[in-house]
């Protein structure tokens, strides 16, 4: 089974760094269809890595740290929250077009062909949104900003069957 940690917290190069993510609530919502304490919570359907190690119908231990610090604080434990097999997984990549950031989205179905979108058109806010996140914080968590990355690519991980980018 492997193994997808969780930030409990944005992180400091966010625009609303330390501020909580709610994300362990979030997904919980997406998988058990209801939230903590009747809070309404945009579910988190799925995560966004770096690299292409995920296939469909892996296993994975979603946690958190148990103490803020990640890895590096001392003693620190991860806590599993929820165990999820993987339903669907998409490439994805961002990239700055330019020097005026404008920015472009492709993401691919292993069964489709890549397709290339404004960031602002309604599917990178549907992907913000399912990953849990408002388009702003989306943006943001990828230093989509002023000083944007040139590039990001990785993988969409998704464990919820609702979920469809085609």
């Amino acid at each position: 089974m492997k193994v997808l940690t969780f930030s409990r917290t944005f992180p400091k190069h966010h625009a609303r760094a330390s501020e909580p993510t709610y994300f362990v609530q979030r997904i919980k919502q997406s998988i058990f269809g209801k939230s903590d304490k009747n809070e309404i919570w945009h579910p988190k359907h799925h995560t966004i890595r770096a690299g292409h190690r995920w296939k469909v119908g892996d296993k994975a231990s979603l946690r958190v740290w148990e103490k803020d610090g990640g890895r590096f604080a001392k003693g620190n434990k991860q806590i599993e929250f929820a165990e999820v097999e993987i339903k669907k997984v998409w490439d994805f990549e961002l990239e700055k077009l330019n020097k005026y950031s404008i920015l472009c989205l492709s993401i691919q179905d292993y069964h489709y062909p890549i397709t290339s979108h404004p960031i602002h058109s309604g599917l990178i806010k549907k992907i913000a949104q399912n990953d849990g996140l408002e388009l702003a914080d989306f943006i943001s968590w990828f230093h989509l900003g002023r000083y944007i990355i040139p590039s990001f690519a990785g993988q969409i991980i998704c464990w919820a069957d609702e979920v469809n980018y085609d």
